[in-house]
């Protein structure tokens, strides 16, 4: 690595692929029951790499590469539709993909630049970018505690 945004790019690919590989295999151990919730509160296994998704494509496809994605953010935690795990996955990649594309297009003046928008502390491209990756990694550990509830002893230990 040259420089700062080199750096910082590739380490967050690199992290971004790794977080996205544990929603996979979160969502792919949830079987039958992705769409099932354990508790009297809280969200599915499903639910939640909708709402993964959702976060993804707005904060960074929307908001930092303008692809024009309109976000329904309620609709993300009481959608009635039960999307195939493929098709959820298929939805979640896609999301990935911006997020990867803007990671490898984004100079280091767009990096450092401001965000467009204001719903967060957070001022610069930068700083979302880290926001994401910590909302998606603090979603991952609820995909697990539901796993383990939903699943006990025959949920292979996580390797994640």
């Amino acid at each position: 690595m040259t420089n700062v945004r080199d750096c910082f790019c590739n380490e967050m690919q690199n992290y971004y692929t790794h977080l996205a590989d544990r929603v996979r295999r979160g969502a792919r151990a949830a079987g039958d029951d992705l769409w099932r919730n354990p508790f009297t509160y809280g969200n599915s296994v499903g639910h939640l790499v909708t709402h993964i998704t959702g976060n993804l494509n707005h904060y960074i496809g929307a908001r930092i590469a303008r692809t024009g994605y309109q976000r329904d953010r309620d609709r993300e935690f009481t959608d009635i539709a039960r999307p195939t795990v493929d098709t959820l996955l298929a939805r979640f990649d896609e999301a990935m993909e911006t997020v990867l594309v803007v990671l490898e297009r984004l100079d280091e003046a767009q990096l450092i630049a401001d965000y467009p928008g204001d719903e967060h502390l957070e001022k610069t491209n930068l700083g979302v970018l880290v926001l994401c990756a910590s909302h998606m990694n603090n979603h991952i550990g609820q995909m697990v505690y539901l796993l383990k509830a939903l699943k006990g002893a025959e949920l292979d230990p996580p390797v994640w």
